[in-house]
């Protein structure tokens, strides 16, 4: 063989050994932070933090409107961090979605309205990846799919709007 063709055959080999490395975890971690967006609501109404890591360590800090803060840390298999962290992706806002979030509020409701962010998503990998915006339906739904296969069913069922 010539140099040349030991040459190709070498950069081929090459290329078939990185398409061939497994792609490293996406996330480091993701926080999600949500806040009710009355001053009055029917229920606990409660607020929370929560962080989840890839390799499965879980911050939660839940807070009630009566004062009383709750923390919790628990570990899950990093494959269930990861999927976590995945299912949120569809979590992006569409003008659509804002624009009909709280189109039904009336006069009364949007005076109860607090200035406050409802959802915020931040990946945090190489590099930070941020979502703001209104805890819509479809929104609530993915949270709440998304707690439920952490083992967190009781905060997916305090979720509200």
């Amino acid at each position: 063989m010539k140099a040349r063709e030991w040459t190709k055959l070498a950069l081929l080999a090459a290329l078939s050994a990185c398409a061939a490395t497994p792609a490293p975890v996406s996330e480091e971690a993701v926080k999600v932070s949500q806040r009710h967006a009355y001053a009055i609501c029917a229920g606990s109404c409660p607020e929370h933090d929560l962080q989840v890591r890839a390799d499965g360590r879980i911050d939660v800090h839940r807070i009630d409107f009566d004062g009383t803060d709750a923390y919790e840390t628990f570990t899950v298999a990093p494959s269930r961090a990861v999927e976590f962290a995945t299912s949120l992706r569809n979590l992006r806002s569409s003008a659509a979605d804002e624009a009909s979030c709280h189109s039904s509020d009336t006069a009364a409701d949007q005076d109860m309205r607090r200035d406050v962010t409802e959802l915020a998503v931040t990946w945090v990998s190489s590099h930070v990846d941020h979502f703001e915006g209104c805890l819509t339906p479809a929104r609530l739904n993915t949270l709440r799919e998304a707690y439920r296969a952490l083992g967190l069913t009781a905060d997916a069922e305090r979720l509200s709007r």
